[in-house]
């Protein structure tokens, strides 16, 4: 070998031992670094080259590093840290739940203080403790009922427990609270760590694609991200693959489980997805009012998926209910969509992949952006989503797409079968729209007119519905081979150029076969492709019964009818003209023969529940007033009547209270303004036929059959806004839905707003958190609300059986709900009347009181008319003294004392004596007098609620009412709700309903409840507290135990040994020095040869 080769080859063994003592040293600098694995040299031969006599080697070189870790213990860490993690963030929640009791003993034998020698020794400023004060208390009173002192000090202990339980409501509240915090913060800490494993994925990729060994410092990081990141959430890691070679390609991919199952991929080569836990749980209400502010909202899901609280944290301002409710509507987060199945989340935030972590050793390679970034391009996995064609249960809300890939909201009609297509079954129906904002009610006064189309929603008595198929008076089955819905007796539908009525109720899927059938038939139908009867019709013909059709015969006129003919008859309700009712003849009748038949009670006729009319158009009511012969428009005495304008259908609520007389007016009259929306309802009419002046028409508006399938509750979360001076105070629930993720759920965000996959961890914090949440945390709420509302509802109903105003010992703060018109039970009940209720309104003095109700649930009141008015329907009946439209009723109803002619009562669904009282010096809302406003009443329930009653055009009947509830402003957490009844004073505490000196029942029975449910309840809440931390605390031990055990094993694998690293130093610089004196003597040679040259 020539002696420059030699010299190649000793300088290269002079860097290889440079390197294997700096990394040893290095070594001995980790000594104590949990993250850190012994790192090792490796060598190779170096490059061969030619010489004089053949091929030689450059000898020793260095190969790169290696570090010695075990890929089994590395995995099993991961695994394990996440378990350990989960149980001391479970144990952490439970500690702060038992603190919020304060439920410990001042003594630790068991069984002290048991015995009378001993005082209580429950803790100090406990809840039991309190709750032990109170009813020795009571009981302090029973013996001595005429003590001013025991009185006092019973005032002060009901003070004291009712601190103990807001005590223990706002600890849980701030629980809660601080909760949702850390998972917010533990989010985004799994992001932050996300991105920097992506950052150091893309470091050990490029270091290795230049063959220079492991990039075993990025990897020691990698491992220490992958440890802190299964602390935060349960994890799979997968080394990623070559497709084209299979061989390892330096990146770990990531993956979790979805709640559904499916295996989703976090992290790929293109980089992570986002996580959040915020979903549609936070939203806005816009105000109806353009000048007022948006009111902002919180929801709480409970353990079932339900929603449970709408928390106002903004209350808004200038909302405005007077003309409808406000409604908010709470829908699941939408599935990813395949644009977000595919795409990597680019959008999130740039996080410095070094942050926090110790300075990378010199000569490990950087990523510059350039050289080797090509190289990296490797196709993202995507996160694949096949769509799920799950079993469903009946009411289960869900999204699937659409065959033109829009992605729908859908609700089970019906419990389903796995495979079962939404877009091809008529067991699912598609959610059109989603209420948020001010609705219209639907009335049932509108229900013999109004049709609604397949996909329709309206809010009617408190629910919100969707139509699923068309809705009708008259149902078109046209072109189908068996009914699509149910029917009612006597619900009509059409099947080509013929009406059928059912006589009994008729079930869906009812075969149509009228083959042979003739007018007036009545027909037994049966289910399509079975035996089994369905129900029975008659065949109406090809038209409905119509006021001006001459064909139709007319009772004491005509001397006979023949079979399938319509017969109508005066009913009497008339008072200005004759109002008719119609019959179809099942056979041929002579009334000459026959003198005694009468249609409503005979056999051989049947009363059509349907009939079709003419409606009005305006130059109907454009007519000459007598005095001054003036044009006018006067719809006097069309109430009820349609009247049609420029192609809408309106009913005539109520003729305007003047006729209108300006010419302009006239010309321009619209009953779509906004001054005219007491006067006229627009509505959808259905046509007979083609024809749009005239349409049908149901007998009675005896409302909407939410029972024959198809008007179905939208079972997502929807809640009423209650509106107090302006603002929203709080939410009254309509539907609490289903299916809704956790309050502390995962989920990975996706491209479009609203969609989102929740997923699942089974270890980690965040699981540690969710698991203290649904076992802790909800079920702790739902004990304590159990205790509160048991507790308030029996001692309040001790201490006030007789519901007293004022009289209750404690109680929570409500709001008044708005007011609604109910419908008359009388009139519908006794006389088969609907929709005749009067047109006034009624208003509620709400922002006048202090809302509080004794009991932990809603109370519903009923304000009654008991003024014995009767429709113009009943001016035969002989209980109908006063008549509505009469002469002699409307002059005093007209009267200055008009007003004083009604009497109301009132009721409530709870409470058992409600009084009214007038308020005569209430001089009406703008302020004036003589403006016919004055007055008001007071209704004296659990606090004095003021409200007028305004009469309409059609004066009130008997049975016409209002109602409104009183709603809990907190259900979600009576303890911190309660309060004492701000009413009570010492005076007032009763020891006995009686008067005698002293009697003592009342409280012998409160003071007699010591040692019953409550105390067994607090005890119960506490031990099963303190039963639960136990569990964990024995599982943390051994989990901890777990995770050491396997932490040891790691390091007699992986940790630097002191003695060994100091051993292997020593030789390497050893081995330097001798390589450093060969380069030194072959320098001297080099230089000997160089000089001989020279001479």
């Amino acid at each position: 070998m020539s002696l420059l080769g030699e010299i190649s080859k000793t300088t290269e063994a002079l860097r290889y031992h440079s390197k294997t003592a700096e990394i040893a040293g290095q070594n001995l600098a980790h000594v104590n670094d949990e993250t850190y694995a012994r790192q090792r040299v490796l060598a190779r031969e170096g490059v061969m080259y030619g010489s004089h006599g053949g091929l030689l080697t450059s000898g020793l070189e260095t190969a790169g590093l290696e570090h010695v870790r075990n890929d089994f213990l590395d995995r099993r860490v991961v695994d394990e840290v996440g378990e350990t993690a989960a149980l001391q963030a479970e144990k952490e929640v439970f500690d702060l739940l038992q603190a919020a009791l304060g439920e410990t003993l001042t003594s630790p034998q068991i069984n002290a203080g048991l015995d009378d020698s001993h005082d209580s020794i429950l803790a100090p400023g406990s809840l039991a403790r309190a709750l032990n004060d109170f009813f020795n208390a009571f009981q302090e009173l029973s013996a001595s009922p005429d003590e001013a002192t025991i009185r006092q000090e019973l005032y002060n202990k009901i003070q004291t427990l009712a601190k103990r339980f807001n005590d223990a409501g706002q600890s849980l509240e701030d629980i809660e609270y601080d909760l949702t915090q850390t998972v917010r913060r533990s989010v985004e800490d799994v992001n932050r760590l996300l991105a920097q494993l992506h950052e150091v994925n893309k470091q050990v990729r490029r270091f290795e694609l230049q063959d220079k060994g492991k990039a075993v410092t990025y990897r020691d990081r990698r491992q220490a991200l992958l440890e802190d990141l299964s602390k935060l959430m349960e994890i799979n890691v997968e080394e990623g693959e070559d497709e084209a070679t299979g061989e390892a390609t330096g990146f770990l991919n990531i993956y979790v489980t979805s709640k559904e199952g499916q295996k989703i991929q976090l992290l790929d080569s293109k980089g992570p997805k986002t996580l959040t836990n915020q979903w549609n749980q936070d939203f806005t209400i816009a105000s109806n009012n353009p000048n007022g502010a948006d009111a902002k909202i919180h929801a709480k899901i409970d353990s079932n998926g339900q929603l449970g609280f709408l928390e106002v944290q903004n209350s808004g301002t200038l909302f405005d209910d007077t003309d409808g409710p406000i409604l908010v509507s709470l829908l699941p987060p939408k599935p990813l969509s395949p644009a977000g199945q595919v795409e990597a989340a680019d959008a999130a935030a740039p996080v410095d992949a070094q942050a926090g972590a110790e300075v990378l050793p010199a000569g490990q390679p950087v990523d510059d952006g350039a050289g080797l970034a090509e190289l990296l391009n490797e196709a993202p996995l995507p996160i694949e989503i096949p769509q799920q064609n799950i079993k469903r249960e009946k009411g289960d809300v869900f999204y699937y797409q659409k065959p033109d890939g829009e992605m729908a909201l859908w609700q089970a009609l019906e419990n389903t079968i796995a495979g079962t297509d939404p877009n091809e079954s008529n067991l699912f129906m598609e959610i059109t729209q989603f209420p948020n904002g001010q609705v219209i009610e639907t009335k049932k006064s509108f229900s013999n007119l109004e049709t609604f189309e397949k996909g329709d929603q309206i809010y009617y008595e408190g629910k919100f519905y969707q139509a699923t198929a068309d809705l009708s008076p008259v149902s078109d089955e046209t072109d189908l081979e068996s009914t699509s819905r149910n029917y009612l007796e006597n619900d009509i539908f059409k099947f080509g150029e013929n009406y059928y009525q059912a006589t009994t109720n008729l079930a869906r899927d009812a075969e149509l076969n009228f083959e042979g059938v003739e007018l007036g038939d009545v027909v037994s139908l049966k289910i399509l492709g079975e035996n089994a009867t369905a129900g029975s019709v008659i065949s109406l013909g090809n038209k409905l019964p119509n006021t001006n059709d001459p064909d139709i015969k007319e009772l004491l006129i005509d001397q006979s009818v023949n079979k399938g003919e319509y017969l109508r008859v005066d009913n009497g309700t008339g008072i200005n003209e004759v109002n008719y009712d119609y019959y179809i003849a099942l056979d041929n009748v002579d009334f000459i023969a026959n003198p005694g038949i009468t249609p409503n009670s005979s056999e051989q006729f049947l009363k059509v529940s349907a009939s079709s009319e003419n409606v009005r158009q305006i130059n109907d009511f454009l007519a000459l007033n007598e005095t001054t012969q003036a044009e006018e428009l006067n719809f006097s005495g069309s109430e009820g009547q349609v009247l049609l304008v420029d192609g809408n259908h309106f009913i005539i609520k109520s003729a305007p209270a003047t006729p209108i007389t300006d010419p302009l007016e006239i010309a321009n009259f619209n009953p779509l303004d906004e001054k005219w929306k007491s006067n006229f309802q627009l509505f959808k009419a259905q046509f007979n036929g083609d024809n749009p002046e005239e349409i049908v028409r149901l007998n009675s508006p005896s409302g909407y059959d939410v029972d024959t399938g198809v008007l179905v509750e939208l079972n997502l979360g929807i809640a009423e806004a209650v509106v107090k001076g302006g603002e929203i105070k709080g939410f009254n629930l309509i539907n609490k839905g289903n299916g809704f993720p956790s309050n502390d759920a995962l989920l990975i965000t996706g491209e479009n707003e609203g969609e989102a996959l929740e997923i699942i961890s089974n270890s980690g914090k965040i699981a540690g958190y969710q698991n203290a949440r649904v076992n802790g945390i909800d079920l702790y709420r739902t004990e304590l609300n159990d205790l509160v509302s048991s507790f308030v509802d029996k001692v309040n109903s001790l201490h006030n059986p007789t519901d007293e105003p004022g009289g209750y010992l404690f109680g929570f703060d409500s709001f008044l709900t708005r007011p609604v018109t109910g419908n008359n039970k009388i009139m519908e009940e006794t006389y088969g009347l609907y929709g005749v209720e009067g047109n006034g309104t009624f208003k509620v003095y709400d922002e006048e009181v202090d809302m509080t109700l004794p009991f932990a649930e809603k109370d519903t009141f009923e304000i009654v008319n008991s003024t014995p008015i009767f429709p113009a329907e009943l001016q035969n009946n002989p209980d109908a003294f006063f008549v509505r439209g009469d002469d002699y009723t409307e002059q005093i109803l007209t009267s200055p004392e008009g007003g004083q002619f009604y009497e109301f009562y009132g009721s409530a669904r709870r409470m058992q004596h409600i009084t009214f009282e007038s308020d005569p010096n209430f001089v009406g809302d703008d302020g004036l007098l003589d403006t016919g406003d004055e007055g008001r009443s007071l209704m004296l329930a659990y606090e004095e609620i003021p409200f007028r009653v305004e009469q309409g055009t059609n004066a009130f009947l008997l049975g016409d009412n209002f109602t409104f509830d009183a709603v809990l402003a907190n259900p979600w957490n009576l303890a911190a709700s309660l309060k004492v009844d701000e009413n009570l004073s010492p005076e007032l505490l009763k020891s006995s309903e009686e008067t005698p000196e002293g009697a003592n029942d009342i409280a012998y029975e409160i003071g007699s409840l010591a040692d019953g449910e409550f105390n067994l309840k607090i005890s119960t809440l506490n031990a099963d507290i303190g039963n639960k931390m136990s569990d964990l605390s024995d599982n943390f031990d051994h989990q901890q135990s777990l995770e050491n055990l396997l932490l040891d094993q790691r390091r007699g694998v992986s940790s630097v040994s002191i003695d060994e690293e100091v051993a292997d130093l020593m030789q390497f610089q050893r081995s330097f020095q001798a390589s450093s004196r060969v380069l030194n003597t072959l320098d001297k040679m080099l230089e000997l040869v160089v000089m001989g040259l020279l001479k």
